[in-house]
């Protein structure tokens, strides 16, 4: 699992279903890229990790509209990759230094019960 771009800005389109009267919206962003490397399948589902930022936000599940559906299972060998993108209150992103993302995976099919999931942080440090 590979974490190739990350992104913050307070200048981001605004969601429809905001209601808020400001034009744009902040948001988080992440590139994310992912490869099978077992024998058998593997499950996992950045795509639904939670953020956590320096500045005290927590957000359980990204933006479910703009976020690209991309976990799931993997057959052996396979990639996927996607954008993760959190939508936060505007004017939000101003003052965060670091992000975490958790999310889960586990060896097997996401139906196979007794495969213990491992849990997974990612702690970035953004750039000013």
């Amino acid at each position: 699992m590979e974490i190739t771009q990350a992104a913050l800005t307070d200048k981001a389109p605004k969601v429809v279903s905001d209601t808020s009267t400001a034009k744009t919206s902040s948001a988080v962003a992440i590139k994310f890229k992912m490869t099978n490397t077992t024998q058998g399948k593997f499950t996992t589902f950045p795509n639904q990790a939670k953020l956590t930022t320096s500045t005290g936000l927590v957000l359980d599940s990204p933006h479910g509209t703009l976020t690209n559906v991309f976990g799931g299972v993997l057959e052996a060998g396979a990639a996927k990759e996607g954008d993760i993108i959190w939508v936060l209150q505007p004017g939000q992103a101003q003052g965060i230094e670091w992000i975490t993302i958790d999310w889960w995976a586990k060896v097997g099919d996401n139906g196979e019960f007794g495969t213990k999931r491992e849990y997974f942080t990612a702690k970035l440090e953004l750039k000013k």
